[in-house]
C-alpha cells in the first residue's frame, strides 16, 4: 500500500483562501444594504414594492455576518484535521 502525503500548507491555503471569500462576500453584503436603504430613503418609497423591499432587507441583514462564522468552523475542521495527520505521522512530513 502507498503513502499518503497531506500537504499541511494546501490546507492552510485553503482556510485563507475562504477567510478572503468570506470578507468579499461580506461586503458585497454591506454595500447591497447601504442601496438598498438609500433607495428606500432618498426615493421616498412607499407602498407595496417599498414594504417588499424593506422586508427582503431585513432578511439580508439576518444573514449579514452568518458567513464569517461558517467560515470560522471550516478553518476550525481544516485545522483539526491537519492536526489529527500530524499526530497520526507524529510529525514526519
Amino acid at each position: 500500500m502507498g503513502n499518503l502525503i497531506v500537504s499541511d500548507g494546501e490546507y492552510a491555503s485553503i482556510a485563507q483562501q475562504y477567510r478572503a471569500i468570506s470578507k468579499r462576500a461580506e461586503a458585497y453584503i454591506s454595500d447591497y444594504l447601504n442601496i438598498m436603504d438609500s433607495i428606500l430613503k432618498e426615493r421616498s418609497m412607499q407602498g407595496v414594492t417599498a414594504d417588499a423591499i424593506a422586508a427582503y432587507t431585513c432578511k439580508v441583514k439576518a444573514i449579514k455576518g452568518q458567513l464569517d462564522e461558517v467560515v470560522r468552523v471550516m478553518q476550525g475542521q481544516l485545522e483539526a484535521f491537519v492536526r489529527e495527520i500530524d499526530q497520526k505521522d507524529r510529525h514526519l512530513y
